[in-house]
C-alpha cells in the first residue's frame, strides 16, 4: 500500500510540475496586464516611470529621460514548453521618437533558461534583434514572423530586453504567437 502511495505522489507530483508550464501554441495580445509577464530591472536607472508597462493593448517601453544610467529592463513570459522547440509564428512591432541605435542599446527577443529572471538564467539566447535594419522609428505597426526557437530542456522563457543609457529608442509590441514544433519521427 505505501508503494502505490509513494508512486501516485511521485506521479501527481510529475503532473503538477508539468503543469507550470504554458502548452504551445501560446498568443497573447497584450490587452491586459494579468501578471503572466514579468519585468525585471538589471540596469542602475533609479526611475521607475520608464520601464515595460503593459497598456492600450501592447506591451511599450519609452526611452528614459535624462540621466547617464545604464536601463537593462526585461520583460518574461510566464514558463513555456519548449521542449521540442518552437517557432515565433507572428509579433507585432513599432518604434517611435527621434533616436537611432547606437552600439550599446538593444531591443531584442531572447530565450532564456533555468530562471525566469535573467540575472539568474542558465543562458539567454537571442533570438532576434531588433536595434538594426528593422529599426525604423516611424510609429508604424510591422509583423515579423516565422523565427524559430530551439528545443530546451528545463524551465524556458520568452523575453523582450530594452537596454540603453540615453536614447530616444520607444519600442511597442503586440499579438505575440508561438507555435510548438512537432515530435520527430522515426519510421
Amino acid at each position: 500500500m505505501k508503494l502505490k502511495f509513494y508512486f501516485a505522489s511521485i506521479f501527481l507530483l510529475f503532473v503538477a510540475i508539468a503543469n507550470c508550464q504554458e502548452a504551445l501554441p501560446y498568443s497573447t495580445d497584450f490587452a491586459e496586464d494579468d501578471g503572466e509577464w514579468t519585468q525585471y530591472r538589471t540596469g542602475t536607472t533609479p526611475d521607475d516611470t520608464y520601464t515595460w508597462q503593459i497598456s492600450f493593448g501592447e506591451l511599450q517601453h519609452f526611452y528614459p529621460v535624462g540621466g547617464t544610467e545604464l536601463t537593462n529592463d526585461w520583460m518574461v513570459s510566464p514558463e513555456l514548453d519548449l521542449a521540442n522547440g518552437g517557432a515565433i509564428s507572428s509579433l507585432d512591432y513599432k518604434f517611435s521618437g527621434f533616436g537611432f541605435p547606437f552600439d550599446l542599446d538593444t531591443i531584442a527577443v531572447y530565450l532564456i533558461t533555468g530562471s525566469q529572471n535573467p540575472s539568474e538564467a542558465t543562458s539567454a539566447e537571442l533570438l532576434h534583434l531588433f536595434t538594426n535594419d528593422l529599426y525604423i522609428p516611424d510609429n508604424t505597426w510591422y509583423t515579423l514572423s516565422d523565427f524559430s526557437i530551439p528545443p530546451t530542456d528545463g524551465p524556458a522563457y520568452l523575453a523582450f530586453r530594452y537596454q540603453t543609457v540615453v536614447n530616444w529608442l520607444d519600442a511597442a509590441f503586440d499579438n505575440l504567437e508561438i507555435v510548438g514544433m512537432p515530435l520527430n519521427t522515426t519510421a
